[in-house]
């Protein structure tokens, strides 16, 4: 299994470089440029396939790959520069793609970006069952096996933590009381101004 990581690791490194080239869109261009114009042609090509490079199905692979790297760190060591390889070809090719070939998209990162730490410790319990019967098989006692298993503990303790205790979607009504004390100016006229600014625009108001 540790082998065929590696390998599927250095490959996903050689098709995130292969997004470069943006094949589809230019077949799909290409294609609607010998009947419409070009402008038309551009508009029908765009956007691309959101099933594979949507924002969602990259964050997927990018979590799927960290995953598989953090599993697989201490029986295979060699997978580690391997995961660093593809986040850097992945950040140089998804920065320039994102901000100068592709269309804007809405941002909805935030979503992902909170799954994919939901998966992430979700893998960490796989990581501990797999440390769990390696220590289980190769031990000469049992001590390292329950040592390693005690982990899902913590494990299931963050991860609930991680769901309920860590509100980014909504604030809960306390921090909302605790925001709407008096150290927060509204005018119902001119909509919110920060109480620093407010006497900076008084002081430049006023007549020298």
């Amino acid at each position: 299994m540790g082998p065929a990581d590696m390998v599927y690791t250095v490959l996903q490194c050689t098709t995130t470089v292969f997004q470069l080239l943006r094949l589809v869109p230019l077949l799909k261009f290409k294609s609607a440029s010998l009947v419409c114009e070009q402008e038309r042609a551009k508009e029908l090509s765009e956007p691309e396939d959101q099933d594979y490079n949507g924002m969602g199905g990259r964050t997927a692979r990018v979590t799927l790959i960290l995953a598989t790297g953090l599993i697989f760190s201490t029986v295979i060591p060699l997978i580690l520069p391997l995961t660093c390889l593809f986040f850097f070809i992945s950040r140089f090719t998804y920065g320039y793609l994102m901000a100068f070939a592709e269309t804007k998209k809405v941002d909805l990162g935030g979503v992902f970006w909170c799954q994919a730490l939901k998966h992430m410790q979700n893998s960490m319990l796989i990581y501990v069952v797999m440390m769990s019967g390696i220590c289980y098989m190769q031990a000469a006692t049992w001590y390292p096996f329950w040592i390693s298993v005690s982990s899902m503990a913590y494990c299931y303790t963050a991860r609930m933590s991680f769901e309920y205790d860590l509100l980014w979607e909504s604030l809960p009504f306390k921090k909302v009381v605790e925001a709407s004390d008096e150290s927060a100016t509204v005018s119902t006229q001119r909509g919110y101004v920060q109480k620093e600014l407010e006497d900076l625009m008084q002081d430049s108001k006023s007549p020298n």
